[in-house]
Parts: structure tokens; C-alpha cells; sequence
């Protein structure tokens, strides 16, 4: 078996193993489709590293209906109303989003026949926990394909590697 830390791209499979292929990019069981790009803001918390204030809102939003589904419609809504009152998202915005994320293998969605054409429902594929996983895994995959020996000598310093 070969160490997976070797290879340039990783992905996980539906029962959360790692597998890692030194192609550039692939398509995987799940979906995804990598490399997946985010920045990483390391003076935010949580989510917010990764993600932008409405961003976050709408994924919590799809993940709190994980059998009726979120339409656009409704998760813009959502996400406007907990947005600070001072401010607002347009739902093109909304809507990119939520494409990615389905084309990254984050979310799935079906499409449903309206009297007004055609809308897109979306339900996670990774919960919170899952998606948070894969954050954690692409970023230490990538600190390691980049910085083997100072990722590993921080690992230790900080008694995550033994």
C-alpha cells in the first residue's frame, strides 16, 4: 500500500477513506471534482475561514433540510433574513453558490417542473461534519505535498502526530 501523503490529489470515498491520485484532477465516487479551490482566512473562526458570511448561511440552510430540500427561492430568503439588517445578498449570488457547491460534490439537486419553468431543489451530500472533514483533509494534504517536514514537525509540536 502506498502512503497517500505522496500523492498530489486526495478525495475521500462515501465511507470517509482517503484516496490519492497523481492526476491533477479527477472525478471521484462522490462527485467531487478537484482541485477544490477556497481561501483560507485565518483570522476568522469556524466556517468563516472558508467560507463568506452568506455563503455559510446558505449551507447551513440546505443542511437543515436534508429530506425536503432547499430551493434557491427559499434558502435567498433565508439567507437575507440573518444577514445583519444594514445588509443583503442578490440571489444570483445565492444561486452561484449553491451550482458550485453541487459541482464540487458538496451538494446534489434535482430539478423540478414549475408553472414558471424549471427550479433546482438542493440537499446536501456531505452534511456539516462530512464537509468539514474534507476541509481538513484537502488542507493537510496540501500542507504536506508543500511543506512535508514543516507540516509534520508542527503536527508534533502541537501533539497531533505521534
Amino acid at each position: 500500500m502506498r502512503n497517500w501523503l505522496s500523492y498530489d490529489v486526495c478525495f475521500l470515498d462515501p465511507d470517509a477513506s482517503i484516496h490519492c491520485t497523481p492526476l491533477k484532477s479527477i472525478y471521484c465516487p462522490i462527485g467531487l471534482t478537484f482541485p477544490m479551490s477556497f481561501i483560507i482566512d485565518s483570522s476568522k473562526k469556524g466556517l468563516a475561514m472558508v467560507l463568506t458570511d452568506y455563503q455559510e448561511l446558505a449551507l447551513r440552510h440546505v443542511w437543515s433540510n436534508p429530506d425536503k430540500g432547499a430551493d434557491t427561492r427559499g434558502t435567498h430568503t433565508a439567507v437575507n433574513k440573518d444577514l445583519t439588517p444594514t445588509r443583503t445578498i442578490s440571489r444570483a449570488s445565492v444561486i452561484n453558490f449553491l451550482n458550485s457547491m453541487a459541482e464540487q460534490g458538496i451538494l446534489r439537486y434535482i430539478e423540478k417542473s414549475t408553472k414558471g419553468g424549471m427550479k433546482r431543489v438542493y440537499y446536501p451530500k456531505l452534511d456539516e461534519e462530512g464537509f468539514k472533514l474534507l476541509i481538513a483533509k484537502i488542507i493537510i494534504t496540501n500542507l504536506l505535498r508543500d511543506f512535508p517536514e514543516e507540516t509534520r514537525q508542527a503536527l508534533k509540536d502541537v501533539d497531533l502526530l505521534h
